[in-house]
């Protein structure tokens, strides 16, 4: 156990020049994990060094990484992986100081203010109309169309905290709202656009072992809320000359959400050209891609 003099004068020698002597006072202090966080942020924001503040930086990534990582191993292996607990796991990896305590209580506001609306009584239609009214009338949730924007709209807690997303967060919290409040809402994506399908299971009497066969009731527009039937859908791809197997439209399920969701932040971190962020979630794909 390293006492915490010992750990400062580990911390100090992050100035020493030498790449070497980074190199490996770098992997102990990764090696600490996230309890080593706190104390190398008010190192970071007590030094004039642009060397030690940079390395610090990097660190706190790396640190971020493998324990985003190894918390995606656990979430897999759950039974019933939550996937607001993903957005958050994956959030982490960008914005270092993510607070799940408070991201988790914003969301738990969100998914009571709804689930007060909703009975047994109301219809498909009722149910998704009512949670739209929660979100966008009574929490005024904000949907941004260009995904190249803001950076933080695919950051989970300001998303929640701020009530405005692009189309891939709102479509994510969307269906994470969704599964808690048990509505059979899923995700697609459709050339560049995101919809949600409400997802009707039929169970044939006939046959009991025959699998349910899923049925499409309608979709709606993660951005604002609107429903669309499936007619009107049907047109829209026809004047977008969209060509796709509408008994077969490609639902996204909870892993696959959230691992298309760091693909995306990836593709925005290199379209920024910030290619030390954009290397950090394609190194936590290389690595949860193959568990």
């Amino acid at each position: 156990m390293t006492d915490r003099n010992e750990l400062n004068a580990i911390i100090q020698l992050l100035e020493d020049p030498d790449q070497e002597v980074y190199d490996v006072v770098a992997n102990k202090l990764v090696e600490y994990g996230t309890s080593l966080v706190p104390s190398l942020l008010q190192v970071q924001y007590a030094s004039t060094s642009d060397l030690m503040q940079d390395r610090i930086d990097t660190i706190i990534h790396q640190i971020q990484l493998k324990d985003a990582i190894e918390q995606f191993k656990q979430w897999q292996a759950s039974n019933n992986p939550s996937i607001i607990e993903g957005l958050m796991i994956v959030s982490s990896i960008i914005h270092v100081q993510l607070d799940k305590e408070t991201t988790m209580q914003l969301f738990e506001q969100i998914r009571k203010s709804c689930w007060l609306e909703l009975n047994h009584y109301l219809t498909a239609l009722e149910k998704i109309t009512t949670l739209n009214s929660v979100l966008f009338n009574h929490h005024y949730f904000q949907g941004v169309l260009d995904m190249t924007k803001e950076e933080q709209l695919f950051n989970i807690e300001f998303v929640l905290q701020f009530k405005k997303g692009n189309m891939l967060s709102m479509g994510a919290l969307y269906m994470a709202l969704a599964q808690e409040l048990d509505l059979p809402v899923k995700l697609i994506q459709v050339e560049d656009h995101y919809l949600l399908a409400y997802v009707d299971s039929q169970v044939s009497f006939m046959d009991l072992e025959q699998k349910p066969v899923q049925s499409i009731q309608f979709f709606i527009n993660p951005l604002l809320g609107d429903i669309y039937s499936m007619e009107e859908i049907d047109a829209f791809l026809k004047t977008q000359e969209v060509d796709i197997d509408k008994d077969n439209y490609p639902f996204h399920t909870n892993e696959s959400l959230l691992l298309h969701y760091t693909e995306n932040m990836f593709q925005f971190y290199t379209y920024k050209k910030a290619y030390d962020l954009a290397d950090l979630l394609k190194a936590f794909l290389n690595a949860v891609k193959h568990l």
